[in-house]
C-alpha cells in the first residue's frame, strides 16, 4: 500500500499556512546567518565567498532538479490512481540520475579545480573552491528527496526537514565559528556543508517510511514521458538559475570582488523575500494538477497571485523606508548597495505577481512554454548583465534581473490566455503593482 495523500476542502490554506510559516522562520534565520557571513568576512572576502558559490551552484542545481519537477508532478496524480508501480519507478530513476550526476561533477571539479581557479574566476582560492565542491553531492540528492516530500504533500516534514532544522543548524555553527574560531572563510563554507548534510539526513529520516512502501513496489517506468516532461523545465532552469547568478560572477570576475560582495548583500534580502513569497506556489502545484485534471484551476491560480503579491509587498515595504539603515547595519560599505535593493524589489514583485500563473503551466504539462519564456527571458538577462555591468556596474547587474522578469510575466500572462483563455487578474492586483511600483520608482528618483 503506496502512502495517502492529505486531504480536504481547506488542504491547500493549510499547506500554504505551513510552508509559510516555515519558510518565514526559515528566512530569519537565512538572515541572521548570512548577517553572520558578512560581519565575518571582509567585503574582499565575501566577493570570492559569493563568487565560488555561485559559480558551483549555477553548475550544481540546475542539474540536480532534472526529475524534480516531474516528481512533484506526477507523485499526487499516481498515488490517486493507486499506481505505486510507477511512484516507486520515477522515484529509483531519480536516485540513479543523482548518483551519476554526483560522480560527474565531483571529477570535473577535482581534475579541473586549478584550471577553475585561476581562469575561469581568476584568482579564487582553489582550496575553498574544492572544499564547497564537496557540497555537490548533497545538493544532488537533496532535490529528489525534497520533491518527494512536496508531491507526497508531506508539507510538515518538508518543513521541518528542508527550511527549520537545516537553517538552525547553519545559525549555530556559524555563531560559535564567529565568536570562538579563526580561519572565518573556512567557517562560512562549513556552515553550507553543515546545513546541506543535516537536510539530507532529516529527509531521509522522516521519508524512511514512505521510501520503504515506495521502493518495496515493483516499478514500472514511464522514461520517456518524464524526460520529456522534465527536459523542458530542466533547460529553461539552466538559463534562468544562469542568469539570476552571472551577476554575483561578472562583477567578481570583470569588475572587482567587493562589488560581488555588495550586490550579494543586497540580493539576499530581495531573495529572501523571493522564497518566502515560493511557499505559496510549492504548496499550490500538487493542488492544480489534481484541478487540472477535472478541468479547473484558473480561479485557485486568481488566488494564490494576489495572495502572493500581498505578502510581497509586505515585506518588501521595509526595503523602502529604512533599507539604507538595513545595509548600514551589514556595513558601511554595503549601503552603497541600497539602488541595488530597490531595483530589485521590482523584479520581486514580477515574479511574485506571476509565479503561481506558471504553476498553472506547469499543471496543465506544458513544460515546453517555460522553457520558451526562459530561454527568451535568462538570455536577454544574461547578454543584459554582460553589457550593463560594464557600463553601470552593480546598477546593470540588478536592472538585467528586471528586465528578465518583466519578460517573464509577460509570457506568462500570453501562455495562461492561450491554455484556459483567461488571465487570472483582478482590479486588487493592479491597483497593488501601481502602488509598489510607484513607490519603489519615487524613492530610486529621490536617491
Amino acid at each position: 500500500m503506496g502512502p495517502r495523500l492529505q486531504e480536504g476542502a481547506s488542504g491547500m490554506i493549510r499547506n500554504v499556512l505551513v510552508l509559510f510559516s516555515g519558510n518565514v522562520f526559515t528566512q530569519i534565520l537565512s538572515f541572521l546567518s548570512g548577517l553572520i557571513v558578512i560581519r565575518m568576512l571582509t567585503v574582499q572576502q565575501y566577493g570570492e565567498y559569493s563568487t565560488i558559490t555561485g559559480f558551483v551552484n549555477m553548475i550544481t542545481l540546475p542539474l540536480a532538479g532534472f526529475f524534480s519537477l516531474a516528481i512533484r508532478r506526477y507523485l499526487p496524480i499516481y498515488t490517486r490512481e493507486g499506481r505505486h508501480d510507477l511512484t516507486s519507478g520515477l522515484i529509483r530513476l531519480s536516485l540513479m540520475y543523482a548518483a551519476g550526476l554526483s560522480t560527474v561533477l565531483l571529477l570535473i571539479f577535482l581534475m579541473g579545480g586549478d584550471w577553475i581557479s585561476s581562469r575561469v574566476l581568476r584568482g579564487v582560492h582553489r582550496e575553498y573552491l574544492l572544499l564547497y565542491a564537496a557540497l555537490v553531492p548533497l545538493m544532488v540528492f537533496n532535490s529528489p528527496l525534497s520533491a518527494t516530500m512536496l508531491g507526497l504533500e508531506r508539507f510538515r516534514a518538508y518543513t521541518l526537514a528542508v527550511n527549520i532544522m537545516p537553517n538552525s543548524f547553519r545559525f549555530l555553527h556559524l555563531v560559535l565559528w564567529w565568536l570562538l574560531i579563526p580561519f572565518k572563510m573556512l567557517g562560512a563554507i562549513l556552515s553550507l556543508i553543515t546545513k546541506s548534510a543535516s537536510t539530507l539526513m532529516a529527509t531521509l529520516y522522516l521519508l524512511r517510511k514512505d521510501l520503504g512502501a515506495l521502493l518495496s513496489e515493483k516499478p514500472s517506468y514511464r522514461v520517456g514521458e518524464w524526460v520529456r516532461f522534465s527536459l523542458p523545465n530542466a533547460l529553461r532552469f539552466v538559463v534562468s538559475y544562469t542568469a539570476q547568478n552571472i551577476g554575483v560572477i561578472l562583477l567578481g570576475t570583470t569588475r572587482h570582488l567587493s562589488d560581488a560582495g555588495i550586490f550579494r548583500a543586497s540580493s539576499i534580502l530581495v531573495m529572501g523575500v523571493h522564497n518566502i513569497t515560493l511557499a505559496f506556489s510549492s504548496a499550490l502545484l500538487p493542488r492544480l494538477s489534481r484541478e487540472v485534471v477535472s478541468g479547473g484551476g484558473v480561479d485557485t491560480t486568481g488566488r494564490v497571485s494576489f495572495m502572493n503579491l500581498s505578502a510581497a509587498s509586505l515585506m518588501i515595504f521595509p526595503f523602502i523606508l529604512a533599507g539604507e539603515w538595513i545595509l548600514g547595519f551589514l556595513g558601511p560599505d554595503y549601503i552603497r548597495g541600497y539602488p541595488v535593493l530597490l531595483i530589485m524589489s521590482l523584479m520581486l514583485l514580477m515574479e511574485a505577481w506571476t509565479s503561481a500563473w506558471q504553476g498553472y503551466i506547469i499543471a496543465r504539462g506544458r513544460t515546453d512554454l517555460n522553457l520558451i519564456t526562459y530561454s527568451i527571458s535568462s538570455t536577454t538577462s544574461i547578454l543584459a548583465s554582460y553589457l550593463l555591468i560594464r557600463s553601470m556596474g552593480l546598477y546593470g547587474a540588478a536592472w538585467a534581473l528586471v528586465i528578465e522578469s518583466s519578460l517573464n510575466a509577460l509570457f506568462r500572462g500570453m501562455w495562461m490566455l492561450r491554455i484556459s483563455g483567461k488571465l487570472p487578474i483582478d482590479i486588487r492586483q493592479v491597483l497593488l503593482i501601481l502602488l509598489m511600483t510607484g513607490l519603489i520608482v519615487f524613492r530610486l528618483w529621490r536617491i
